[in-house]
């Protein structure tokens, strides 16, 4: 496990929690004011006096790889600076008589039950209507999370205030394929040299696959798993995969029984943020025994360059990558990341009046619009929202539930990565066309396996249909193109068990949502996809009850 927890009460500085991973390391300095913790991947090197300077000063240091937190003993403070992705998060959290910083809002929660007594109702409203949270906002009234890249100072009886936020730079400079795949098979590379008991999980999918291949065309081996239903698509891809590149592999079945004793545990290890839906991690952790502590290679942060705006299939998208465009198109862009954030959710609730809706929503669009309007093109925008909304909101809190289990290298955002793939051409992110181009160049072997979303070998390329599925809808032509066979793992039966209403009514009442709003509140959620509503409402439910004292319920 990777974690801290430290609080700051009448100028004297507690440390109760205090570990460290094989992929993460936790420093620990003492400085002239008091106590200095910077913590992220171990590769990265930590320089404590230029830190202290920083912070001391209230200058924002530029950080990947690598977060701090100073206690100021002399001015009674907390100062915090995230690393630029918030791949390792800053939490926060203030009461009556102390103030304190985490590594993980769950290792807060341990150390300090009592601030689950009530939950923020915003926060429940984007979960649902999301999937996940924005800028700073925790499930916990006073609790905070700080946004990737920002400096955040923390006073006894003030919220907490930032004062700067630093940005990537992406797409400053062009790109070749050969580059930007040469940049990630030496992330890889330098992962398994780190630690050459590294693992690669493995689906159906093009990450994954890109992955191995890398690791192959570096001259390893790794060892690989997969997980879920035994007649999945991406079980039974992933075997022939591992049986292509001859690798040791190791398989989990995950069946309704473990979703349903695991629910609890997911709600409170993911601090409420993460859906029991998609906690396949955590629960094949739980299953493969045999591989716990050995660290995964995984293809977090990949989906940035090759996201749902690129798989739209349109022709004339290629203009995303083109300042020229940008006023004509800032509107399509925007109305893309709201489309995959929210799918409409978020805009029934709000069309039916209720504050809360309208408020997420107003949220959702300034924090988007914000964004794009960072960047030169709306290509990089695009990429923009995408690793500042979703990877450090959603991707992030998912990882953080195998923080007990497995120590994690995320080479798709090694800064060198993140830079060469942002500088592609938007033509070569299309239908995932990097991706499938690099694997036939470095392993056609693993070319030649199926790919779940056509169900044919991935070498075989695409048809007009899939390359353009957005148009061949308009024109009335069908195509199949989206994951084939059994879903990963079948929550679906763990589902219609689940009452909907109830559930909602529960994280309402812990949430302070009354009267007709907590009715309209309850048949929004009701009316939901009953999976999503289930996944998010279980895990709010749990730390719900867990406020109220009913151990029989929570975890």
């Amino acid at each position: 496990m990777a974690a801290f927890f430290a609080t700051l009460k009448n100028g004297d500085i507690s440390t109760v929690a205090f570990s460290a991973n094989r992929a993460t390391e936790i420093h620990r300095f003492d400085v002239p004011s008091g106590l200095l913790i910077a913590w992220g991947d171990p590769g990265t090197p930590v320089d404590a006096t230029a830190l202290f300077t920083a912070l001391s000063d209230g200058r924002a240091p530029e950080l990947w790889g690598t977060s701090a937190v100073m206690f100021d003993q002399l001015r009674g403070r907390i100062v915090a600076a995230t690393d630029v992705l918030g791949l390792y998060p800053v939490s926060l959290f203030r009461s009556d008589k102390e103030i304190g910083a985490a590594s993980a809002t769950a290792t807060i929660l341990e150390n300090r039950p009592e601030l689950a007594s009530s939950g923020d109702p915003a926060a429940a409203t984007e979960l649902l209507g999301l999937g996940q949270l924005l800028g700073n906002r925790t499930v916990f009234p006073m609790v905070y999370q700080c946004r990737p890249g920002a400096l955040v100072c923390l006073q006894p009886g003030h919220a907490p205030k930032q004062l700067s936020e630093t940005y990537p730079t992406l797409g400053a400079t062009s790109s070749s394929p050969r580059q930007a795949l040469d940049t990630l098979v030496s992330a890889v590379d330098r992962c398994l040299r780190a630690s050459p008991e590294a693992m690669i999980p493995l689906s159906g999918g093009l990450d994954s696959r890109l992955l191995l291949a890398c690791a192959l065309a570096s001259g390893h081996q790794p060892d690989t798993f997969s997980y879920g239903a035994r007649t999945s698509s991406d079980r039974r891809i992933a075997l022939g995969l591992a049986g292509a590149a001859e690798c040791w592999h190791f398989e989990a079945d995950i069946e309704a029984e473990q979703i349903a004793c695991h629910a609890d545990r997911v709600g409170w290890i993911g601090a409420g943020e993460v859906a029991v839906n998609h906690a396949h991690g955590l629960l094949a952790a739980e299953t493969l025994t045999e591989i716990a502590g050995r660290p995964l290679i995984t293809g977090t942060g990949s989906e940035t360059f090759r996201c749902f705006y690129y798989d739209r299939g349109a022709p004339g998208l290629e203009l995303l990558g083109s300042s020229l465009a940008r006023k004509h198109l800032a509107p399509r862009a925007l109305r893309y990341v709201m489309e995959h954030m929210s799918g409409g959710r978020l805009e029934a609730l709000a069309s039916s009046g209720v504050a809360m809706g309208q408020e997420a929503l107003a949220r959702l669009e300034q924090e988007v619009s914000c964004l794009l309007e960072q960047t030169d093109t709306l290509a990089t925008g695009l990429d923009l929202a995408y690793l500042r909304l979703r990877v450090p909101r959603f991707v992030v809190a998912g990882q953080q539930l195998l923080d007990d289990v497995h120590p994690r290298f995320h080479p798709f955002l090694d800064r060198d990565v993140v830079t060469a793939m942002s500088g592609l051409p938007v033509h070569r992110r299309m239908a995932g066309g990097f991706h499938r181009w690099a694997i036939k160049r470095l392993a056609p072997e693993l070319a030649a396996i199926d790919w779940d979303k056509t169900g044919r070998p991935l070498s075989e390329g695409l048809t007009l249909a899939e390359r353009w599925p957005g148009l061949a809808a308009r024109v009335g032509v069908s195509a199949r193109y989206g994951k084939s066979g059994a879903p990963l793992t079948d929550y679906s039966a763990w589902a219609r068990g689940a009452d909907v209403s109830q559930l909602a009514g529960h994280v309402a009442d812990w949430t302070g949502v009354a009267g007709q709003n907590r009715t309209s509140f309850v048949n929004w959620a009701a009316g939901l996809d009953q999976l999503r509503a289930t996944g998010t409402l279980s895990a709010l439910a749990s730390i719900s009850a867990f406020a109220r004292n009913d151990h029989s319920e929570a975890a």
